[in-house]
């Protein structure tokens, strides 16, 4: 089973739920590193996925401008903010957060997607 998008938190007792005071409860490392197993293999999965849209062309919406590497970020309609990976890409025009731009992907890094404005 892949999964295009997914989070992975660990069980956290919430009182007043039949959980809460079972016994033999998971220690908190074996929880942690589940965890990090499960993410590596995301990362794996969401990286082939982001692969296949090498060359993509989607409608982005501007969220921030890094003046350091010169280039925005944004998302696509299939991008949950603050959650999902971002588009970051490079435009000779100057744009506001809340404008759209045509961005053609070019790579790949991690969760997130680099490419290109495109007129």
């Amino acid at each position: 089973m892949e999964f295009d998008r997914l989070g992975c938190f660990s069980f956290s007792p919430q009182e007043g739920t039949p959980a809460y005071d079972m016994e033999d409860q998971v220690d908190e490392s074996v929880k942690v590193r589940r965890g990090e197993i499960i993410m590596q293999d995301q990362l794996e999965i969401v990286t082939l996925k982001n692969e296949e849209r090498v060359g993509n062309i989607y409608r982005v919406l501007v969220e921030d401008y890094d003046s350091y590497s010169d280039s925005y970020s944004g998302r696509t309609y299939m991008d949950a903010p603050e959650i999902d990976g971002v588009i970051r890409f490079t435009s000779e025009k100057v744009y506001n957060p809340g404008d759209f731009v045509t961005v053609q992907v070019l790579g790949v890094n991690d969760y997130d997607l680099i490419g290109k404005e495109i007129n």
